[in-house]
């Protein structure tokens, strides 16, 4: 740090950048002529706590004379402590009276773009200096000024209390807002937890009513299917009885027909031994009929050879009543 701080006078402030009507406004005395020895170490702060100077490059204490002039002096940034430290220059301290003074912040934030930052508004109150002047101890005015600056003191004491009580306040709703947060924080993901439960939850029963869905469509074809099974069973069944006695009479029918079948051999193989008997019977008959019938040629023959001899003899054959060949001579008759 450039600034050298020993043996100066220095005031930490806690500024508020936010709420001012919930903030005092800050009141600080001072001595008219004081040079290079008063300075302001500041600390800015917001509804979220201490504001971090990290993004900030400079520092500015602006400050408005009683006669209206406005004059500035330029501070440093102390990043390790996170701290605004500001000198007040000679000048603002040249006229007696209340002083108007602010802090300003400049830089950059993260994305690049310039950023300003401005406290909110404190006083210095400029006492008249002592020394080398004893004649306004004795005055009215001196008397008065002594008065204004018991009040002020008194007045600072005031605020410095009702900043220590401000300040365990503002630490206790920091801690009951971290509490909160942090419960906020728990709620949020009991909430998102119970959403994706839900989510999940949801998802499942749709998938449930979905397999329910396909469970009852698969249950009414099992059963339309146990139906057409249980009507093709009873029709197998029947066809099975339907079978069974054709069975039954194919077996009886093909009893008969064996039955029939062996009368058939049987008769077959009469008809064939007795076909055979005819034919040798037939045969020994041909054999038999042909040689009568060479006989009866023969003997037709002979009998026209006798009966041209009978004629000629003038006798007429004839058969009797038992069919003997019998003859009458004509001559004779």
């Amino acid at each position: 740090m450039a600034f050298d701080l020993v043996g100066k006078a220095v005031k930490n402030l806690r500024l508020p950048t936010v709420d001012y009507n919930n903030s005092p406004i800050k009141i600080i005395p001072a001595q008219e002529g004081d040079i290079n020895s008063r300075y302001f170490s500041v600390t800015l702060y917001d509804d979220r706590g201490d504001i971090s100077l990290a993004n900030y490059a400079k520092v500015t204490l602006n400050a408005t004379l009683p006669d209206g002039e406005l004059q500035m002096a330029e501070g440093e940034i102390d990043k390790v402590n996170n701290l605004a430290v500001c000198k007040i220059a000679g000048s603002m301290l040249s006229q007696l009276g209340k002083v108007s003074c602010d802090i300003l912040l400049t830089g950059n934030d993260t994305g690049g773009t310039a950023t300003s930052l401005t406290s909110q508004t404190f006083y210095v109150f400029v006492a008249k200096s002592q020394a080398g002047d004893d004649a306004i101890e004795g005055s009215d005015d001196y008397t008065l000024l002594v008065q204004l600056l018991n009040e002020v003191s008194e007045l600072e004491g005031n605020i410095e209390t009702a900043e220590e009580a401000r300040v365990a306040a503002e630490q206790a709703r920091v801690t009951a807002e971290n509490t909160r947060v942090s419960n906020e924080t728990k709620r949020v993901n009991a909430e998102n937890a119970r959403a994706t439960a839900e989510t999940n939850r949801a998802s499942a029963e749709t998938k449930r009513a979905s397999a329910e869905t396909a469970r009852a469509e698969a249950e009414s074809a099992r059963a339309s299917a146990e139906t057409t099974r249980r009507s093709n069973e009873d029709a197998r069944i029947a066809a099975e009885r339907d079978r069974a006695s054709a069975e039954s009479t194919r077996a009886t029918n093909e009893t008969a027909r064996k039955n029939a079948e062996t009368a058939r051999q049987t008769a077959e193989e009469a008809r064939v031994a007795a076909e055979q008997a005819r034919v040798t019977e037939y045969t020994e008959l041909a054999g038999d009929m042909e040689e009568a019938i060479d006989n009866i040629n023969a003997a037709a023959e002979n009998a026209a050879k006798v009966e041209e001899i009978y004629n000629k003899m003038q006798i007429t054959f004839f058969y009797d009543e038992e069919g003997y060949v019998c003859y009458e001579d004509k001559v004779s008759t």
